[in-house]
C-alpha cells in the first residue's frame, strides 16, 4: 500500500487509477526465476545459506550436480554414495529439495522426505528450513509466508507466485498410506549410518518397503533421489546403483575418479584421512571408502568370496545318483550341513576335490526350509549315497536332531561319537556323517580351514547370492548377525566341509595356525573321544582348563605316537 501511494503521489495518479494498480498488483502474481539446472541452483543461490560460500566452488559439488542435472535430462532417477561429512544432505537432500519444489509446474507442489525413521526425516526437515531462513533470497524473495510458522520441523510456505510448497515427513516404516506427490521424492540415510547402524534384519525388509510402498508415491515421471550409506553386501543402495533407471554416483574419500587421489582435501586432506584410516580402520572403511558397514567387520570380504565363485561350474542335482561322474573326476567328496532350526534355514554344501589341479569344487549346495528332522535326516542319507560322500560333518551344537523328549547325551554321560551313534540308530543317519557339537575353538578351528582353501584360492563356490550373504553376515569373533535369510548358515555348512577336506588330507595338507590349534588341544584331530579328560572348555576356571588342555595334548600324542612312545 505504501509503494502504491508512493506511487500515486509521484505520478499524481487519479484515486481510480490508484486503485486499478492496487487490483492488479493483488491479483497478478510476481514471477520466480528458478535456475534451469541444479547446479546453478546451488552456485547460485543455495551456497548463500552457508557461511563460507565459497566452499561451494569445490570439484565434487559440481561434478555432483553435473550428474544429477544429466539424470534429470535423461529421465532417470538418481541416487549418491558420499563419505561422512562430503554433503549428501546438504546437497542432494536440502537443497535439491527446495529447487525441486520450485521447478515443479503446479500451484501446488509437494514432495516425500523419507528416512529410516519419523526422528531423522524431522532433523533434515528442521534443518532445511534453518537453511531457507539463513538465506536472502529464498527468505526474502522466495518464500513470502511461513504457513507452519512456531514448527520449526514442518515446511510449508506460500511463494511469491501465489503457490503453495509443502514438504510431506515419512519414516520407512511409518507413512501415510495413499500419499502422493507431484515433485517426487527424496530418501536420505534410509538404512540408518554407520555410527548407529541399522539390525541386518531389517535390510529386505527395508528393501521391500521401498520398492513396495515408497516407490509409488511420486506421481510418474517425477524425479526420486537416494542418498546414504552402505550397509551390507547386496542391500538397497548396492541394488539401485545396479538398477537402470538410476543414475548412481560412489566417490569415496581415495581415488574416486580416476587422476583424482583426495576427493575433497578442502572437508578432508590426505593427512586427515590417513590417520583417521590408522585410529579407526573398520569406521573409515565403511565411513570414508564406502565399503558395506557390515562387510569391513566380516570375516571375509565381498571381494574375498566374489573371486571364489566360478560360473563355469557344473550343478548337480541332489536326486541323481553321480557316482560314475564324480569317481571320475574327484578324488574325494566331503560335505558339511547346518541344520535348520526354527527360525533358521539348514544349508548343505558338497565339495569334491578335483584331480586334475587338486582345487575344491562346490559341487552342489542347498538351503532347506521348514523341514522336520527326519526329513532332513533323509536328504543327508540320499546324497552320502548319491554324491558317494567320504565324510561330512554336521552341526549338532543344540541337539537338535535328537528326539524330542529324550534325555541329551550330558545327561546320559555320552562322548560325539556315542551320540553320533545314539542318532544313527534312532533316525537311520548313514555313517558318512558326524555330528559336532560348536564349541569356540572348534569354531576357529573350521574357520581357520575355510580360510585357508580361500586365501590359497583353491575354493570353487556356485555363485548365489544368499549363499555369499550369509557368509559375509559372520564377523571376525565369528558372531553371525540375524537376518530373515539365515544366521551365517552357509559359512558354517562350507566350513565343516572344509574341516572334512582337511581330514581327508591328513596333517600334512597345510602348516598353518589351524594344525597348531589342532596339537595344543585347542580342537581335537578326530570326533572320536580321545581320552576320559573333560573337554577344553572357554569358560572354565584357569587350573581345570590346563588341566583339560594337558590332557587332550597327552592324547593327541598317544594318538600319533602311541602310548610306548611316551
Amino acid at each position: 500500500m505504501a509503494n502504491i501511494a508512493s506511487k500515486n503521489e509521484n505520478a499524481k495518479l487519479s484515486w481510480t487509477d490508484a486503485v486499478n494498480e492496487l487490483v492488479s498488483d493483488l491479483t497478478n502474481d510476481t514471477t520466480i526465476d528458478v535456475p534451469a539446472s541444479f547446479k546453478d541452483f546451488v552456485l547460485d543461490i543455495w551456497r548463500l545459506s552457508f557461511p563460507q560460500p565459497k566452499l561451494f566452488d569445490i570439484w565434487h559439488v559440481g561434478f555432483i550436480c553435473d550428474e544429477l542435472d544429466r539424470a534429470l535430462d535423461e529421465g532417470q532417477n538418481f541416487v549418491c554414495v558420499l563419505p561422512r561429512g562430503h554433503w549428501k544432505s546438504t546437497l542432494l537432500g536440502h537443497g535439491y529439495t527446495i529447487w525441486q519444489l520450485m521447478r515443479t509446474k503446479a500451484n501446488s507442489k509437494s514432495l516425500l522426505y523419507a528416512s529410516y525413521n519419523h526422528d531423522m526425516v524431522r532433523y533434515h526437515v528442521r534443518t532445511m528450513k534453518d537453511e531457507i531462513r539463513a538465506n536472502p533470497i529464498l527468505s526474502n524473495e522466495w518464500f513470502t509466508r511461513d504457513l507452519a510458522r512456531g514448527a520449526d520441523n514442518s515446511i510449508r510456505y506460500q511463494t511469491a507466485d501465489g503457490g503453495i510448497v509443502r514438504v510431506e515427513m515419512a519414516g520407512v516404516t511409518q507413512f501415510k498410506r495413499g500419499l502422493h506427490t507431484n515433485a517426487g521424492m527424496v530418501v536420505d540415510d534410509i538404512l540408518k549410518d554407520a555410527n548407529s547402524p541399522i539390525d541386518p534384519g531389517e535390510l529386505p525388509k527395508i528393501k521391500d518397503l521401498f520398492f513396495r510402498a515408497l516407490m509409488p508415491i511420486p506421481n510418474p515421471g517425477t524425479p526420486t533421489v537416494v542418498v546414504g550409506t552402505p550397509m551390507a553386501p547386496g542391500d538397497l543402495l548396492a541394488t539401485l546403483i545396479g538398477d537402470d533407471k538410476f543414475n548412481s554416483v560412489v566417490l569415496p574419500a581415495f581415488d574416486p575418479v580416476p587422476g583424482r587421489h583426495v576427493l575433497a582435501p578442502e572437508i578432508r586432506d590426505k593427512e586427515w584421512l590417513e590417520a583417521y584410516k590408522k585410529s579407526n580402520r573398520s569406521s573409515f572403511a565403511s565411513e570414508y571408502m564406502l565399503q558395506p558397514h557390515f562387510g569391513t567387520d566380516g570375516y571375509f570380504t565381498d571381494e574375498e568370496i566374489e573371486k571364489c565363485e566360478d560360473d563355469s561350474l557344473k550343478i548337480y542335482r541332489r536326486t541323481l545318483d553321480h557316482v560314475e561322474d564324480l569317481t571320475e573326476d574327484y578324488e574325494w567328496v566331503v560335505a558339511g550341513y547346518d541344520v535348520g532350526k526354527r527360525r533358521h534355514p539348514a544349508h548343505l554344501s558338497i565339495f569334491g576335490k578335483r584331480k586334475t589341479d587338486g582345487h575344491i569344487i562346490q559341487l552342489y549346495h542347498e538351503f532347506i526350509r521348514g523341514m522336520s528332522y527326519q526329513a532332513q535326516v533323509d536328504i543327508l542319507n540320499q546324497v552320502a549315497t548319491n554324491f558317494q560322500i567320504d565324510k561330512g560333518f554336521i552341526d549338532n551344537t543344540d541337539r537338535a536332531l535328537e528326539e524330542r523328549g529324550l534325555q541329551t547325551d550330558n545327561e546320559q554321560g555320552l562322548s560325539e561319537q556315542e551320540n553320533t551313534e545314539r542318532i544313527r540308530h534312532l533316525r537311520g543317519l548313514n555313517r558318512k556323517w558326524d555330528l559336532m557339537h560348536f564349541t569356540r575353538r572348534a569354531k576357529n578351528n573350521m574357520a581357520t580351514k575355510f580360510e585357508h582353501y580361500v586365501v590359497s584360492e583353491k575354493l570353487h563356490l556356485i555363485p548365489d547370492a544368499v549363499q555369499k550373504e550369509q557368509i559375509l553376515v559372520v564377523n571376525r569373533d565369528l558372531y553371525a548377525a540375524e537376518t530373515p535369510n539365515g544366521h551365517g548358515d552357509s559359512f558354517w555348512s562350507i566350513g565343516l566341509a572344509c574341516l572334512a577336506a582337511d581330514k581327508l588330507e591328513g596333517p600334512a595338507s597345510y602348516t598353518g595356525v589351524g594344525d597348531a590349534q589342532v596339537f595344543s588341544g585347542k580342537f581335537a584331530e578326530k570326533q572320536d573321544p580321545i581320552s576320559d579328560h573333560v573337554a577344553y572348555n572357554e569358560d572354565m576356571p584357569e587350573d581345570e582348563e590346563l588341566t583339560a588342555a594337558l590332557g587332550n595334548i597327552y592324547a593327541k600324542s598317544v594318538e600319533m605316537y602311541g602310548e610306548e612312545s611316551l
